[in-house]
């Protein structure tokens, strides 16, 4: 009955663990698409049409992803990819308490190590996105968890009789209660599926053969458990055969090669041993830096925690601190020397080991305090002391970080998709970009049914990019670009339209649909003159984003004045002049935008006469600027010597509370 009381305390605070863990990645998870340049829109973008993700091709992430986007109908498939990672992530907590309890004489010592490294910044961080690490993790976590279940289980096994595989073994600390061949199967099987997942696991298996080895040789003098081991170990990688049989569906940006030679390129990643053999992108970090990167996840007397804790168990747990040791230093060895911007994510098992150790540490600080009992007072200002710690080390990372990683209202690149998918593009549009750009757009064409007719091209390159043009000008397609392009402006004429640059062809005639009469064509006509070259022939104002529309635009990307100007070109530009728009009030800035025309992508050295250009602003209004009349001031100068070639108000705009 003790053994079931045991259980049952732990298992519900793992299960508290879990949903506290859970609330907590939920409510700071991203809402929808979060980012442009990295792999989770990848993933979210890939997913849901079971394509091939990028180099491992990650196929176990993949079919899970997909199964809980079809399970959980809630908000979008990015959404849904975004919620399976918090799952993942809250589970790997529990599991974490679980195993810590297998090296912990306390649950107050398990239940710091967990919660520290739940709320550790690079693993939270990643419990909100798309993202495979949370899934790495929780198979990490796993892996230790049923091979530190494999001592305790043996050792009881001795004194019992040779049927004991027919019963229930028990371990005071076990959360599961299983035989000792069925937790050498889960092992081996958990270790197959981390493999079928994220390579970077195999730097964790020596440390495991080595322990397994060590704690149950007889398993091994057993050919039919060994078989049936290394079956189990092998079959998850059975689900590499879905690159194959997906390749029809190829990569997102269409470099998978569908044949033995590119599936195996794909597999183990021959894309990414640059960063281990080279350095090329120049990175250079020192001690400093991966002092500050620790320090981060643990704080300093987390730290210290974690060297008690490595010290403890080799001293008195001598095989589990091997095994751990042995997994620590090619983990943080390869993290060290993989030459990465994005660094921390790699350091992620060592963290994992890390936060087992803090557990390991504040076990010993328990214990020591334990032979204190004779000194009462000293006692009570030990035990104080370290509650004080338990309290103090979580609720230090949770307030410093909260903030800091919420994504909650991270809604700016969504409304950026849904913002160049919701311009009026002509039915023989083609937009091009780079590829983050262009998945992000593919996923909404596919995902929200949004102008699902308009082609997208993906060319990182200029000269791909400028080539792409070429190819599309020839096909009389309307060509939009999404970010500025050197050197354009002097083959075409270039305008606006929402977050897009329109291309066309140089032609010295009004390009505003080619009409004789603009005025008919924009809303506020003004025809003013702005220096010797140019006239202001009027603007339009889009007030939505200002008012934050619902299912338009979100108010937590704060408010903005979207301002379309038409110039006409009169006479040859010489200076390359800057626009700027201004909400004032007064003497009061309420907001204001300060750059080259046409999203910066057309200098007015280059501005052809005849033409008349659309203009596109996205004047950002200052957070907690008060309410009120204010005017729309626009003016054309030299960003060089400051000099004003023109300027002049446009009209009042009322700012709501």
């Amino acid at each position: 009955m003790k053994i079931f009381a045991v259980f049952r305390r732990d298992a519900f605070i793992a299960a508290a663990l879990f949903l506290a863990a859970f609330a907590l990645y939920a409510r700071t998870l991203a809402p929808s698409v979060a980012f442009i340049f990295d792999d989770t829109l990848d993933f979210q973008y890939t997913i849901p049409r079971l394509g091939i993700p990028h180099q491992t091709g990650y196929p176990l992430y993949t079919l899970l992803g997909k199964i809980f986007t079809l399970l959980v109908p809630l908000n979008d498939a990015a959404f849904r990819l975004n919620l399976f990672s918090a799952l993942c992530a809250a589970l790997a907590v529990a599991i974490l308490y679980a195993t810590l309890r297998q090296i912990t004489h306390h649950r107050i010592p398990a239940l710091l190590g967990a919660t520290i490294f739940a709320v550790s910044p690079t693993f939270w961080s990643h419990a909100l996105i798309a993202e495979v690490y949370a899934l790495q993790m929780l198979l990490s976590v796993l892996v230790f968890y049923f091979a530190l279940n494999l001592q305790p289980v043996i050792a009881s096994e001795a004194k019992q009789s040779p049927n004991r595989d027919k019963g229930i073994a028990s371990s005071q600390n076990s959360l599961l209660a299983m035989t000792p061949r069925s937790t050498l199967y889960a092992l081996a099987f958990v270790m197959g599926l981390g493999l079928a997942h994220h390579r970077l696991v195999l730097l964790l298996y020596p440390a495991i053969a080595y322990y397994v080895l060590r704690t149950t040789p007889a398993h091994f003098r057993d050919i039919k458990t060994v078989s049936r081991a290394i079956l189990l170990f092998l079959a998850p990688l059975l689900l590499y055969a879905y690159l194959p049989l997906r390749g029809a569906i190829g990569s997102a940006d269409g470099t998978y090669e569908n044949s033995l030679q590119g599936f195996l390129a794909w597999v183990f990643a021959s894309q990414y041993t640059v960063f281990l053999t080279q350095n090329p992108l120049g990175i250079e970090r020192d001690a400093a830096f991966y002092f500050s990167l620790f320090q981060n996840q643990f704080t300093v007397a987390g730290l210290v925690l974690a060297a008690m804790g490595f010290l403890a168990l080799l001293a008195r747990r001598r095989s589990e601190g091997r095994m751990l040791t042995l997994a620590l230093i090619p983990s943080a060895a390869f993290a060290f020397a993989y030459r990465v911007a994005d660094a921390d994510v790699f350091f992620l098992s060592t963290f994992l080991l890390l936060a087992i150790f803090v557990g390991a540490g504040a076990d010993a600080l328990v214990a020591q305090s334990a032979k204190l009992k004779a000194k009462s007072e000293k006692l009570k200002i030990a035990l104080g002391a370290f509650s004080f710690l338990l309290v103090a080390l979580p609720s230090q990372l949770l307030i410093t970080n909260y903030q800091l990683l919420d994504l909650s209202t991270k809604w700016d690149v969504h409304d950026y998709g849904i913002d160049i998918l919701s311009q009026p593009l002509e039915s023989n549009a083609t937009i091009i970009g780079i590829l983050g750009e262009m998945t992000l757009l593919r996923y909404f064409q596919e995902n929200a049914n949004l102008r699902a007719d308009v082609p997208t091209i993906a060319a990182d390159r200029e000269d791909a990019r400028l080539a792409a043009i070429d190819r599309a000008r020839a096909q009389n397609r309307v060509v939009y670009l999404t970010r500025p392009l050197k050197g354009i402006e002097h083959k075409y004429s270039l305008s606006s339209v929402g977050p897009l640059i329109r291309v066309h062809e140089p032609i010295r005639k009004p390009v505003l649909n080619e009409v004789k009469d603009p005025k008919s064509e924009i809303r506020n006509f003004v025809d003013a003159e702005m220096g010797a070259s140019i006239k202001l022939l009027g603007y339009d104002l889009d007030d939505a984003r200002l008012r934050a529309i619902p299912d338009k635009w979100h108010a937590e990307n704060g408010r903005v004045l979207r301002v379309t100007l038409y110039w006409q070109v009169r006479a040859v530009m010489p200076t390359d002049a800057f626009i700027s728009l201004k909400i004032l009030q007064g003497t009061r800035l309420a907001g204001q935008i300060d750059t080259r025309p046409v999203r910066d992508a057309y200098p007015t050295t280059a501005w052809r006469v005849g033409e008349i250009i659309a203009d596109t602003y996205d004047v950002p209004v200052v957070a907690g600027a008060p309410a009120g009349e204010y005017i729309l001031n626009v003016t054309l100068y030299d960003p060089n010597s400051g000099t004003v070639i023109a300027q002049r108000d446009l009209q009042t705009i009322t700012l709501a509370p």
